[in-house]
């Protein structure tokens, strides 16, 4: 299956920092650290189906 290909995320290290501490802390709502882990792995260039169910193990 041909899909739409994802834009290029590049955070800063400010940014990178913002969303790890939001990812590791227990207060954070479950979905905020959701999404902070989604956008950190889109970062790494995680973009292939096989790599997100991968990281869903994670």
């Amino acid at each position: 299956m041909v899909g739409r290909v994802a834009d290029e995320v590049v955070l800063s290290t400010d940014e990178r920092d913002f969303l790890e501490a939001q990812v590791r802390r227990h207060k954070a709502a479950r979905s905020l650290s959701d999404r902070c882990r989604m956008v950190l792995l889109c970062a790494e260039g995680l973009a292939k189906q096989g790599d997100r169910r991968a990281a869903r193990r994670a």
